[in-house]
């Protein structure tokens, strides 16, 4: 009884145990056995002859293979282990990764060491005075090169290994922290007051602070780039730190007591810091060029890189050698080979004629049925399911008809199974869909939401400093495009800090809350922004507004606050709020901090003047503002009330304050 034989899902009849089939009478194997047998016999007395010759060159080739390949491999080796060790070093270096350092011995240890160790064992088979002049030089410079990348590779992990940088970590670094410090407690004691008198305006003390952060980024530049542009640039900023902490010292009579306490260890600290950074600028004058390479880089410059390409120039002579011998030794083996070829032709053509001769006659029984199926075999390949196959017959023809018979069958009833589990799929992946894209709403809301949360203040609900400085600049831009005025109201809480002491911190959020919701109800365009600018300041952004509709609302908004009666102990009784209203045309001259300055300026002035007051300043031109300590710009001024207007002329550059009389 004939096994049967499963394979993808198709069940494929086999010959039985001691089946002659393949061997009955006009079977393909016969046929073949026939055909192939007489050339065999042909091939079998030309492969004889050929096995002479060709047991000459193997002799030879095995001697390439032995000596001169091996060692014109062994030098590539070498020298590809070579440059990734330097690339190895160099990276370490630049990146301060240990994983570098790891690849760097890998290289020595996996190809340098082993193709020299090959290069030693081939040179006892080479002529004695190639081993003798080659290989000693070689190891003696492989010895030097890996001592001074392992030099190098130490010298990278010390501390001394850039001079410049290693005088700033000593020298300057440690006292930078203490000096911030003490020059922010200081601005911080500027609003104090000593024996009834103010202490000293913080704009010295804050020129101070900023060129002396401007100094230490000069410093960082040049110690990344030391060159004559950041070396004059630091010196520079150097030079104005040291003028600001002299005009210091020369009024020191004005500061408060905790000041003028704070003051001398200031001068000693900063007096250090400036003996540090001139050492520092001394040591790069001396040293020049030198100051700026490590040590690493000067190793290799004068013995890494040397020795590297002096090796290398070795190698290139010792696989010139290999070459020229191994080019011999190819010669020979090639003229053997010319030979062999023209023999190996003359007895391929007759073999292939008498192969010609009985391959048509053997084809012609084997090839036609073969050929039937092929056809059957393409129109099912092209989804014809139903396309007749041909007859059967009794060789492995016959059986190949009947798997073909077995598989269409097999492939009708996975389509049939594959058409529904694709429409099982399309369900599937169309529930998936939905699903996703409820997600994916629901996560646009929540995005939303905390969009909305990092740009309102918790407290007053107005937008918060982050969202006003970024609708400014927006604003400007577009009242620059649309040469429309650009408003901007700047209001503070008067005695808010004795509100907070006297009534406690609740009252003083009621306080700030309900000064928000008066800022609301006025500037309630939809462009508008009213933003809580910090503390107890507010700020309101009004878009294609002029000076006087800044003025209207600003006052509406002090009268909104008068009304809301909230009492205080101070003189008016009640809770006032200052105004100031600054107004311009946006140019591409100016910037949006110009007219922050300017209503910052405005508020300072309605607070000089008593406070619970709006003043205005209006810059009829588009030209920015400029803020010095010198003179005042003529203005055309006016008194209404409680209110202050400050025009400016076109040609007029406000100048510190507005003085307004």
């Amino acid at each position: 009884m004939a096994s049967r034989l499963q394979t993808g899902g198709v069940v494929l009849p086999q010959p039985a145990r001691g089946s002659t089939t393949r061997w009955r009478v006009g079977g393909i194997g016969r046929k073949l056995l026939l055909s192939h047998a007489t050339i065999a016999a042909l091939g079998i007395a030309a492969v004889l002859l050929l096995m002479v010759a060709l047991g000459w060159m193997r002799a030879r080739v095995v001697e390439l293979a032995d000596t001169q390949t091996p060692a014109a491999l062994a030098t590539v080796r070498m020298s590809l282990g070579l440059q990734r060790s330097m690339n190895a070093l160099r990276s370490g270096i630049l990146l301060d990764d240990s994983h570098y350092r790891v690849e760097w011995a890998r290289a020595w240890e996996t190809e340098i060491m082993p193709a020299f160790e090959t290069l030693q064992q081939l040179g006892s088979i080479w002529e004695k005075d190639a081993a003798t002049e080659r290989l000693e030089p070689l190891a003696r410079d492989l010895w030097t090169l890996q001592r001074a990348q392992w030099w190098i590779a130490e010298a990278a992990q010390s501390s001394e290994n850039e001079p410049l940088r290693a005088l700033h970590a000593r020298l300057i670094e440690p006292l930078v922290a203490p000096i911030l410090e003490a020059s922010v407690a200081m601005i911080g004691l500027a609003d104090k007051h000593a024996h009834g008198q103010p202490a000293r305006d913080p704009a010295e003390l804050n020129s101070l602070y900023a060129h002396f952060l401007q100094t230490c980024l000069a410093l960082s530049r040049f110690l990344d780039t030391p060159d004559r542009v950041t070396y004059s640039e630091l010196e520079r900023y150097q030079a104005a730190t040291e003028d600001h902490l002299a005009g210091i010292l020369r009024q020191q009579a004005l500061m408060t007591p905790e000041q003028r306490e704070i003051l001398p260890w200031l001068r000693r600290e900063l007096g250090a810091w400036s003996d540090g950074l001139r050492a520092l600028l001394s040591f790069y004058t001396r040293q020049g060029s030198a100051a700026t390479l490590s040590v690493t880089e000067q190793l290799l410059r004068e013995q890494a890189i040397p020795l590297n390409h002096a090796i290398n120039a070795r190698l290139s002579r010792l696989s010139d050698d290999r070459i020229a011998a191994l080019n011999r030794t190819t010669l020979e083996v090639s003229w053997i080979t010319r030979a062999l070829f023209i023999l190996a032709a003359v007895l391929a053509l007759g073999l292939a004629l008498l192969t010609l001769v009985f391959s048509v006659r053997a084809a012609g029984r084997i090839v036609r049925p073969i050929a039937r199926l092929a056809r059957a075999a393409r129109a099912l390949a092209a989804g014809n399911l139903v396309e007749d196959l041909p007859a059967e017959s009794c060789d492995e023809v016959g059986q190949l008809t009947q798997a073909f018979k077995l598989m269409r069958n097999e492939l009708l009833e996975n389509y049939r199974s594959l058409a529904s589990a694709n429409e099982t799929l399309e369900q599937q992946v169309a529930e998936r869909t939905a699903e996703l894209e409820a997600r994916r709403m629901e996560l646009e809301r929540a995005n939303a939401q905390l969009q909305q949360l990092s740009q309102v203040d918790e407290l007053t609900g107005l937008y918060n400093r982050r969202h006003f400085d970024a609708r400014l600049r927006d604003e400007w831009a577009r009242m620059l495009r649309d040469h429309g005025s650009l408003s901007l109201i700047m209001a503070d809480l008067d005695h808010f800090k004795h509100y907070n002491d006297s009534y406690g911190h609740q009252a003083g959020d009621a306080c700030i809350r309900a000064a928000a919701h008066c800022l609301k109800e006025v500037a309630n365009r939809s462009s508008d922004v009213c933003a809580r600018y910090g503390g107890e300041e507010f700020a309101v952004i009004l878009p294609e507004t002029d000076a006087a509709g800044g003025q209207a609302i600003a006052e509406a908004i002090r009268r909104r606050m008068l009304a809301q009666q909230l009492p205080h102990a101070v003189e008016s009784r009640v809770m006032t709020m200052s105004l100031g209203v600054a107004t311009m045309i946006p140019t591409r001259d100016g910037d949006p901090s110009s007219l922050l300055r300017l209503a910052d300026q405005a508020l300072y002035r309605s607070k000089e003047q008593g406070r619970n007051r709006v003043t205005t300043v209006d810059v009829l031109s588009g030209a920015a503002a400029a803020l010095s300590d010198q003179g005042a710009p003529p203005a055309i001024e006016a008194s209404e009330g409680e209110r202050s207007i400050l025009v400016l002329a076109p040609e007029a550059t406000l100048t510190g304050p507005p003085a307004i009389t």
